[in-house]
């Protein structure tokens, strides 16, 4: 008895996914496609669930659960994955030692505190779409903006905006470049159309009062037609739910192109009366063209009816359009339905995520989703603080789980890093570590990464995983890796602090193997020289008729724009002692660099997490080289000369230095009236990324104490912070003021809004008065984060701000994105408890409130802190408590001295 009311529990719980996955491990192991009879998969899959739950009864079951994380799979060893949630199996021996919670938690319904518009207005540029964590399919309204500021749309929608394109599968979230939003579908009804629109340039309008939004949800009206739209996702299918007014004929549009016009050709093939096949080629200035594969079913029939045209895209004239499927023969279709799974691959791929993840119906797939969304969310739970923060909070720590975006079909296969001969598609090697892409990476290894480690380890550990086979690949580590593709996007080689990160904090889950590959990685993407070496990948373009050939060049040489190594950057025709000089030289002598400045303290970092990697490696030789690169920095040092009425900066702008950029012959870099103007800024071909040397005079996050020092000390230190978050540059005076669209959130000349600024309120920890960290941290939690749509200052940047206020609001930070330290914040809650390896991390917040921001005293596991209010990441990963006890009074706040000595 005990055994029959066992299987049927597990019948129920696990919503078929182990016979799903038994059948397509079986029907897979010679990567065979799977059947098209639906029927005949139907039977299969229950008799292979029943043959396996027989098995497992006589084995002695005793319970099942549904968490991924209590499952075994003895097949998973000989046959690729077939990955039907977020969260794949885990094998037994990994349990005892990984990252997750002994015992299974209570569930709280947690997405009641997401508001997925948050973050859709202002620069912020999220979506509001249907999503599941680090979902493949991420379906959102795609808006159209008839001005000229499609920087606002990156995303395919802002708040601004009404006039609707489609409702589209693929997004990225808080990015300032636009991309991706393919094939979209748009429900019209021929009778409230204009009688002169064309449905190629047909847009309708969103009624902005029925928008709703909720993790893995969508809803809206369009205006014109009254037209109600839901969405939902699982991970790799769109689920679409159109209800048509009484009366109308219904009709959808298929839409192939974009306001980006970034597609090149678009392929489609009838099934039946039901279903279509897509395929759909993009491209952009930075990414080669990429294929993605569409499986598309309805719940009634249509006809079709194809028009195509041209457009003007990036490349020249390419044939696009739409395809509207006409539903007005059936009578019934008042209401249609549509799933549409995807693929990067292939059809067959596409077809197969759908095969597995398409089985629910729309409102079961609503519901598994919220259920994947719960899950995240309770990996940190709170206690105390106000709706407004509690909103803040959790739908911060959403956003943080929208990418990296799940990157592999249910079967394994993926598309590679693209490199010689190498197959484009092939299976992860490793079943239990998933193929992730959209790494933002020069925004993401400063704290989304970072807290990814805290919150969820295992996940962290299998992303750093995912970056070294991404090298193994493509023969370098990719920077900013969008579908395959190396973008060359941003400064420096970013992926080190990832892979180092983990590594540091958790050396056990990587064998000596992956610790010597990762340093093979780190040490090859740090001495790369784009312009004397050729990477041996295949870009793969294929042209088309109308693509403009000269084009292609541009493409390929934008994929080999990788920095080079900072000891190799000088120019050998250069009046230097030394072509190896040791840092980046500026435009303008010699063939140097734009954005010099950022590209020598970017690296010097960077250089700093190879040493981290090489000490894991073991390999004291290679850290120790490395341990001098990343002191390159001091070459940027120009400390204020009194006797030098061009260098006082300390008479001008009472700072005792700044970030310089220098020329290849060792010569300060001016500009045309010899002078220097720390508040220019020409993002692009200037000196620094985005900034100024305001802001860029602080990024040696490796080495504060270094910087404390060369600034003067800890008096000079402080009251150089202190001027940089109070400067207003007076336009009146200086007609070098200005600012780039990325120069957001301003304190003064700290421009918060941009990633290089966001370490420096917590440099406060390291002077002797450290209340400033709470002041500051506290200020931008209440006036630069908030619960309406524009509240998030600056681009959102695929989780890195929201993951910025998740680790405030705990009460942390980590300074070096690669350094397992971590240092004091201002905690918004009574108590956290984050579930780690052993036990559970709890943050305690003695007489919190609003008006209590001050630190009167911390400690960790009941000890005193190190200097610098900083402690070790290994005071937390075994469990253990941060204690805080607050006041609002500033003359309690806690002192230097009040620390352990270190």
């Amino acid at each position: 008895m005990l055994i029959i009311l066992t299987l049927l529990a597990c019948l129920l719980i696990s919503e078929f996914k182990i016979g799903d996955n038994l059948y397509y491990l079986i029907n897979n192991k010679n990567n065979t496609s799977p059947t098209n009879n639906k029927k005949e998969v139907t039977v299969k899959h229950n008799l292979s669930l029943l043959s396996l739950s027989i098995i497992v009864a006589l084995g002695g079951l005793t319970a099942c659960n549904d968490s991924s994380d209590n499952t075994t799979s003895n097949v998973e060893k000989t046959a690729p994955t077939v990955a039907t949630t977020a969260t794949e199996t885990t094998p037994a021996a990994e349990q005892q030692t990984l990252l997750t919670a002994a015992q299974p938690r209570q569930l709280d319904d947690l997405t009641q505190y997401v508001d997925p518009f948050i973050g859709t207005g202002g620069t912020g540029h999220t979506h509001p779409g249907a999503v599941a964590p680090s979902g493949m399919v991420q379906m959102t309204p795609i808006v159209y903006d008839a001005g000229t500021d499609k920087w606002k749309v990156c995303s395919g929608y802002h708040d601004d905006e009404t006039e609707l394109i489609g409702f589209g599968h693929t997004a990225f979230s808080g990015t300032g470049i636009s991309g991706l939003n393919e094939f979209q579908m748009l429900p019209f009804t021929t009778e409230t159309m204009p009688k002169d629109a064309d449905i190629t340039s047909y847009h309708p309008h969103i009624d902005k009062s029925t928008e709703e939004a909720s993790p893995g949800y969508y809803h809206v009206k369009i205006k014109e037609s009254n037209i109600d739209v839901q969405l939902t996702a699982t991970e790799r299918v769109g689920y679409h739910k159109y209800t048509f007014p009484d009366g109308a004929k219904p009709k959808i549009n298929l839409v192939f192109t974009d306001f980006n016009k970034q597609t090149n050709k678009v392929d489609y093939s009838v099934v039946d009366d039901h279903t279509i096949r897509v395929t759909q080629t993009i491209s952009s200035f930075y990414t080669l063209q990429q294929d993605t594969y569409f499986y598309v079913q309805f719940d009634h029939k249509f006809k079709i009816k194809p028009e195509f045209h041209q457009i003007k895209g990036w490349w020249g004239p390419t044939e696009s359009g739409t395809l509207v499927l006409d539903f007005s023969d059936d009578a019934n279709a008042h209401e249609i339905n549509a799933k549409v799974g995807i693929s990067y691959t292939s059809l067959q791929g596409a077809e197969q995520n759908f095969d597995i993840e398409g089985t629910r119906t729309f409102e079961q797939a609503r519901a598994y989703t919220k259920d994947l969304w719960n899950k995240k969310l309770n990996e940190v739970k709170v206690e105390g603080g106000t709706p407004e923060d509690l909103t803040t909070f959790y739908t911060a720590l959403y956003h943080t789980e929208l990418a990296p975006h799940l990157f592999q079909d249910v079967d394994g296969q993926y598309r590679t890093m693209r490199r010689g001969d190498d197959a484009f598609v092939k299976y992860a090697n490793d079943p239990d570590s998933k193929v992730y892409s959209v790494y933002s990476l020069w925004d993401t290894f400063r704290a989304l990464h970072p807290l990814k480690t805290i919150i969820e380890p295992k996940h962290a550990v299998e992303l750093a995983k995912d970056l070294i086979r991404k090298y193994e690949e493509g023969g370098i580590l990719p920077k900013w890796e969008l579908h395959g593709d190396y973008t060359g996007t941003m400064v420096g080689y970013p992926a080190v602090a990832v892979i180092a990160d983990s590594i540091t904090k958790f050396p056990d889950q990587f064998t000596a193997q992956e610790k010597q590959t990762a340093l093979a990685a780190a040490l090859r993407s740090a001495i790369y020289k784009s312009g004397n070496e050729v990477m041996k990948f295949d870009p793969g373009w294929r042209v088309y008729d109308g693509v403009q050939k000269e084009n292609l060049k541009y493409v390929d040489g934008s994929q080999n724009s990788l920095d080079e190594p900072m000891s190799s950057k000088c120019d050998p025709l250069a009046p230097a002692k030394d072509s190896l000089c040791g840092f980046v030289p500026a435009l303008g002598q010699y063939h140097g660099q734009n954005e010099s400045v950022s590209y020598g303290l970017e690296m010097a970092n960077f250089d700093h997490a190879v040493v981290m990697i090489a000490n894991a490696a073991d390999r004291a030789d290679v850290a120790n080289t490395f341990k001098l690169r990343s002191e390159y920095w001091h070459k940027y040092w120009n400390a204020s000369n009194p006797d030098n009425p061009s260098e006082n900066w300390k008479e001008k702008y009472n700072m005792t230095g700044f970030m310089r950029p220098v020329w290849s012959d060792g010569e300060w870099s001016t500009s045309d009236d010899g002078e220097f103007h720390p508040y220019k800024t020409n993002s692009g071909s200037g000196d620094y990324t985005e900034g100024t040397a305001w802001q860029w005079t602080w990024f040696v996050p490796q080495d504060v104490e270094g910087l404390k020092s060369v600034m003067g000390g800890n008096d000079a230190f402080l009251s150089n912070l202190n001027e940089v978050f109070s400067n207003v540059c007076d336009s009146a005076k200086d007609s070098t003021c200005a600012t780039t669209p990325d120069m957001t959130g301003m304190l003064g000349q700290v421009a918060f809004g941009n990633e290089p600024s966001q370490h420096i309120p917590f440099l406060y920890n390291w002077t002797s008065e450290p209340w400033h960290t709470q002041e500051v941290v506290d200020k931008i939690q209440h006036t630069m984060y908030g619960t309406d749509r524009g509240d998030i200052v600056g681009n959102e940047d695929e989780g890195q701000m929201s993951a910025w206020y998740v680790m405030s609001a705990l009460g942390l930070y980590q300074v070096s994105g690669s350094d397992p330290v971590l240092t004091v914040a201002r905690p918004l809650f009574e108590k956290v408890q984050i579930p780690m390896q052993d036990g559970v991390f709890t943050i305690t917040a003695e007489n919190n409130s609003t008006a209590n921001k001050y630190i009167q005293s911390v400690t960790i596991n009941g000890k005193p802190l190190n200097k610098n209010f900083t402690f070790d990441f290994a005071d937390l990963k075994a469990g253990g408590e941060l204690h805080f006890v607050m006041t609002d009074d500033v003359n309690q706040a806690m002192k230097a001295d009040q620390l352990a000595k270190s």
